[in-house]
Formats: C-alpha cells, sequence, structure tokens
C-alpha cells in the first residue's frame, strides 16, 4: 500500500512539476509587450502544449485543439472518438450478451479465437482512439506553434520598421 501511495505522488508530482516555467530574461525583468498586443495574441504567445495535455488528451477528446482555440477541430476530434467508443461498445455487447459470454472471464486473445469480427472491431475502435489522442496533441503542436511564429512576426515587423 506504501508503495502504491509513493508510486502516485511520484507520478503526480512528476506530471505537474514540467508545466510550471517562468520565462525572464537574463536580467530577471519582465519584457515589455507592444503597446498594440491584445491579450488574446499575449495568451497565444504563452501557450504550450506538454505531457500534461497529451495525457489530458486521452481522457478528453479535443482537449488540446480546444486550448489553443481551434473549436471546429475539437469537435470533430470529439465526434470520430465517440464513433470508435460505439465501435468499442458494440464490439463488447456482441461478444458477451450474444454470444453468451461473461465480460469478467474474458480476454483479448479469447475474443479473437471465438469471435475474430468482434475482436477486430475491439481493435479498430482502440486504434482510432488512440490515434485521434495523438492527433489531437500532434496536430495541436503545429497549429499553436504556427500561430505563435505569425504573431511574433507581426510584431517583430513593426519593432524593426
Amino acid at each position: 500500500m506504501k508503495s502504491i501511495f509513493y508510486s502516485l505522488l511520484f507520478i503526480v508530482s512528476f506530471g505537474f512539476s514540467q508545466d510550471f516555467e517562468i520565462q525572464l530574461n537574463r536580467s530577471g525583468e519582465i519584457p515589455a509587450l507592444p503597446d498594440s498586443m491584445t491579450f488574446e495574441e499575449f495568451s497565444t504567445i504563452n501557450r504550450h502544449l506538454g505531457w500534461k495535455e497529451l495525457f489530458t488528451s486521452v481522457i478528453y477528446p479535443g482537449y488540446n485543439h480546444n486550448y489553443i482555440d481551434e473549436d471546429s477541430s475539437a469537435n470533430a476530434i470529439r465526434l470520430y472518438r465517440l464513433g470508435g467508443v460505439a465501435i468499442i461498445t458494440a464490439a463488447m455487447v456482441d461478444f458477451t450478451f450474444f454470444g453468451q459470454h461473461e465480460i469478467t472471464t474474458t480476454n483479448l486473445v479469447r475474443v479473437f479465437r471465438e469471435s475474430p469480427r468482434d475482436g477486430t472491431m475491439f481493435m479498430l475502435g482502440m486504434s482510432v482512439n488512440l490515434f485521434l489522442a495523438i492527433y489531437d496533441w500532434g496536430h495541436a503542436q503545429l497549429i499553436l506553434k504556427d500561430k505563435q511564429e505569425k504573431i511574433l512576426y507581426k510584431y517583430h515587423s513593426k519593432k524593426s520598421q
């Protein structure tokens, strides 16, 4: 019990510790912001996607796209992941209720042996959900970086004029 508690404590502290950063210049002062910068641009510049956001996107579909204000992409990801969950549920219902099996004694190897169609549907649903969780994080990284570069270029070009 003690080892489980310490393991969970380590995982939680590791998960939160990597997300706290303060970016200051060498003198320790906070850099001055341009007067024309909006709050939305400022918040976009300060966003980053770390491991916490990756693991959150596994549980909460579309989280990363919501985080970077891409709501239409987040809704599409939610819809497709819901379809993946529906495929998993349909496979398990077909195998357990219509196949007269108990869910407590069922493992994936047994599902593939007795009903390859249900096993394939289950793996398809799991693959869809895993792929979209990784896509949510990776694609959001690319979009966020592009938005940040556009904002930095906009204010850097104004400063040089």
